[in-house]
C-alpha cells in the first residue's frame, strides 16, 4: 500500500525504494512487482497471466495504463461495484459486463447503459448469433453481446429477436432492469420496413411481447398498430400501470388481464376499486392464479412493529431482507402489500410507489395471474420459469414458503409445492428483477426518483 501511495503522491524515489525491500524480503508477488516497475519506469510489461490476478494487481493494472481482462471481473469483490464502473482501463468485454453489473446494482440507469454498451469498440456480432450465444449461457456478458447485436441489426427481425431475448433475461432474473433497454430498442425496429409482415410470420408469439413492451414504455398514451389481435392484452397492462397514477384502478381492466391477485398491491398503494359488487364479480370472474412466495410472517411482523414505531433505517433493512433475491413477481401480493404499507409508515412514499409500480410491471410481464392465452385473446406473454427444489428458498436465510391459489369456482386443495429463485449469475451478481431501497439508484422507468425503491 505505501509503494502504490508513493506513486500516486509522486514519490518515486520512496515508492522504488519500498519495492525493493519487499522484494529483498522474499516476497513473491511477480505481476506486483512487474506492474510498479512499468509505473516507474514507464515501461510496458508483457501480458499477465489473468489466473495471478488479485485486487491489487487489477487497481495498479488501471493506474499503469495496462489492460483489464474478462478475468479480471470475476476476482473484483461485489462491494467494489461502482469503483469498477470507474476505471478506465477495462477490456471491452470486461466494460460490457461491468456495464451490465452496474445497471443490474442500479449504480447507472437504462440510457446511460446503452450509451455506453454503444461506445465500447467491440465486434458485435450477428443478432441470431449472439442470440443463440444468450440462450445457450445466459450472463451478464452474453446479455450485453445480445443486446449490441440487436443494436445493430437494421431490419425488421430484430423485433422477433428482441422478444427471444427478452423470454431468456426474464427467465434469468434479469427482465426488470433489461426492459427498457429492449423497449428503446423495439421503438426504433417499428420504423423498420415490413414490420407487419415479418411479425405476423413469425411463429414464436413475438407480435404480443413487442406490443407489451412497448405499451410499458408508454402507458398513458400506448401508440401500438393494431394489426394483431395479440395487442389486446398489452392495452389493457398499459391501462393497469397508468391507473396508478390516480386513485382508483377499473375492475374491468384486471378482469380482461386476469391481474386480480394484484389488488393488494394496489390497496396498499392507497387506491380503491371502481366498483365493489364482489359476489357478483366472483361469478362472473373466475380467477386463475399462479404459484406464489410467500415472505416469512415472523418477518412481516418485524417490519410492521418497526415501521409502527418509526423505526426508518430498520424498516428498510428489513424490507430488503424479506424480498431478498426473489423475482417480485413470484412474492405474494399480500406479504408485498404489507412491506408497502410499512415504507409509506416511515414516510418512504417515494420508495412505495416506485416498489408498487415495479411489482406490477413484474406481474405485466411474467403473468403469473394466468391470463387466458387463447386465441380469441391472442395475448402473449413472457414465460418465467422457478426451478423445482426440495428445499424452500431462502432470502438471507429466511423460511418461506409456497402457495398455490385455487380458482374462485373452487377446487380441491393442492399440495404445497417447493421452488427457489433463479440462481444470480456468479459473474454478474445479478439481482433477478430485484433493486435495492437505496434512494440515490435510478428507477428502471428511467425517470427521476427522489425516493428509494425496492
Amino acid at each position: 500500500t505505501k509503494v502504490i501511495c508513493s506513486i500516486v503522491e509522486g514519490n518515486l524515489g520512496g515508492a522504488r525504494f519500498g519495492a525493493d525491500i519487499l522484494e529483498a524480503s522474499g516476497v513473491e508477488d511477480p505481476p506486483f512487482f512487474a506492474l510498479v516497475n512499468d509505473m516507474l519506469n514507464g515501461t510496458k510489461t508483457a501480458e499477465i497471466d489473468p489466473a495471478s490476478l488479485s485486487t491489487i494487481h487489477i487497481t495498479l493494472m488501471d493506474a499503469a495504463h495496462h489492460e483489464i481482462p474478462l478475468e479480471g471481473m470475476a476476482i473484483l469483490p461485489p462491494e467494489m461495484a461502482q469503483s469498477t464502473v470507474a476505471l478506465r482501463y477495462l477490456g471491452p468485454d470486461a466494460r460490457m459486463l461491468s456495464t451490465f453489473n452496474a445497471l443490474n446494482l442500479g449504480l447507472i440507469d437504462a440510457e446511460q447503459a446503452a450509451k455506453l454498451w454503444r461506445n465500447i469498440a467491440v465486434d458485435a456480432l450477428p443478432a441470431e448469433q449472439a442470440l443463440a450465444r444468450h440462450v445457450g449461457a445466459p450472463d451478464g456478458l452474453t446479455t450485453a453481446m445480445a443486446w449490441r447485436a440487436l443494436d445493430a441489426e437494421q431490419s425488421a427481425k430484430r423485433l422477433p429477436l428482441i422478444a427471444a431475448a427478452m423470454d431468456v433475461d426474464l427467465a434469468n432474473g434479469n427482465g426488470s432492469f433489461m426492459r427498457l433497454l429492449y423497449t428503446e430498442l423495439a421503438e426504433a425496429g417499428m420504423g423498420f420496413d415490413q414490420v407487419e409482415r415479418t411479425l405476423s410470420e413469425d411463429q414464436s408469439d413475438a407480435a404480443g411481447k413487442i406490443a407489451l413492451l412497448l405499451a410499458l414504455g408508454n402507458p398513458n398514451a400506448p401508440d401500438l398498430p393494431m394489426s394483431f389481435p395479440a395487442f389486446a392484452y398489452a392495452l389493457n397492462a398499459a391501462k393497469i400501470l397508468s391507473s396508478l397514477e390516480g386513485d382508483s384502478w377499473r375492475n374491468g381492466d384486471l378482469a380482461a388481464a386476469n391481474q386480480w391477485h394484484l389488488m393488494p398491491i394496489l390497496e396498499a398503494a392507497g387506491m380503491v376499486a371502481d366498483q365493489s359488487e364482489w359476489l357478483d364479480q366472483a361469478f362472473a370472474e373466475p380467477v386463475v392464479s399462479g404459484e406464489s412466495v410467500s415472505l416469512s410472517p415472523l418477518l412481516l411482523r418485524a417490519i410492521q412493529q418497526a415501521s409502527e414505531k418509526r423505526r426508518v433505517a430498520e424498516t428498510i433493512l428489513l424490507a430488503n431482507w424479506l424480498f431478498g433475491d426473489l423475482p417480485l413477481a413470484k412474492i405474494n401480493t399480500q406479504d408485498a402489500a404489507v412491506v408497502i404499507t410499512a415504507l409509506n409508515d416511515i414516510g418512504q412514499n417515494a420508495a412505495a410507489n416506485a416498489l408498487v409500480r415495479e411489482l406490477v410491471i413484474a406481474h405485466l410481464l411474467a403473468n403469473t395471474g394466468g391470463a387466458d392465452m387463447s386465441a380469441s385473446t391472442g395475448a402473449w406473454i413472457f414465460p418465467v420459469s422457478m426451478p423445482v427444489s426440495e428445499t424452500a428458498p431462502t432470502a438471507s436465510d429466511q423460511p418461506q414458503e409456497v402457495t398455490q391459489d385455487v380458482t374462485e369456482e373452487g377446487a380441491d386443495a393442492v399440495d404445497n409445492a417447493t421452488t427457489e429463485p433463479a440462481d444470480a449469475d456468479n459473474d454478474t451478481g445479478s439481482d433477478p428483477d430485484n433493486t435495492s431501497l437505496t434512494s440515490d439508484a435510478p428507477s428502471l422507468d428511467g425517470e427521476p426518483d427522489n425516493g428509494s425503491q425496492s
